[in-house]
């Protein structure tokens, strides 16, 4: 791969090829990003967006998680919107198929490919919230310069997994921002927001697919009592 001319932030990028001490989840995807899927950091081109009938076709396979996940985009949004944050959901393959953002933020989304119909994926856009969350199949923070390209340094995005009923990863849910935050002071709320909302996002799901079982609901675990048990 080509490195003349590289950023200091490409530098830093290959410098995880030398340094095995370096175990971290982010070293670990920018490792992927260089020797499995042979990307460059330094790519200028914005992500692939897929024409309208492939993103209608991605949201049809993924709409019994979209009917679950819409109230629940609508109040993480309400919940995010004023620390500058902006929802999208993805499919398993980290294309965009639903957002919720603030009219303020179109043309912004636009410029970065926060899009419908974008493809996040870690094999093409390299280490990302959407791609790496993906790829690990957990909740994971890609903080600005924790990002594998250059182009995507000044976005924060806070993405948990879903899971279908079945336990089949079925998507992610994930909230980014464009604007500088320097300290990530808000990223633990962020991410318990995150997983909380996917959380409820799959047993609205799981409530659909099983609507005519009875459904024994168990409270989290340390926190079990027999007064606690719910059926629904």
């Amino acid at each position: 791969m080509v490195r003349a001319g590289a950023t200091h932030h490409a530098d830093d990028v290959f410098a995880v090829l030398n340094d095995e001490s370096e175990r971290t989840t982010i070293a670990a995807s920018w490792r992927r990003c260089l020797t499995r899927h042979k990307l460059d950091p330094e790519r200028p081109e914005p992500p692939v967006v897929l024409c309208g009938f492939e993103l209608r076709e991605a949201r049809g396979v993924a709409g019994r998680m979209l009917r679950a996940a819409d109230p629940e985009l609508d109040r993480l949004h309400d919940l995010v919107v004023s620390l500058g944050y902006a929802v999208f959901m993805t499919d398993a393959q980290g294309v965009m198929v639903a957002r919720r953002v603030a009219d303020m933020d179109e043309s912004a989304c636009r410029r970065w490919r926060l899009w419908p119909g974008a493809v996040w994926s870690e094999a093409l856009e390299g280490t990302n919230g959407v791609g790496t969350c993906l790829a690990e199949q957990r909740a994971i923070t890609v903080h600005r310069d924790q990002h594998f390209r250059t182009r995507h340094t000044c976005l924060t995005c806070t993405v948990s997994p879903l899971f279908d009923a079945a336990g089949r990863l079925a998507g992610a849910l994930d909230i980014s921002s464009f604007r500088p935050d320097s300290t990530g002071a808000v990223l633990p709320l962020a991410l318990a927001a995150t997983r909380d909302a996917a959380r409820r996002i799959e047993a609205r799901c799981f409530r659909e697919v099983y609507a005519k079982a009875l459904i024994i609901s168990l409270p989290e675990a340390g926190d079990l009592d027999t007064k606690s048990l719910r059926c629904t």
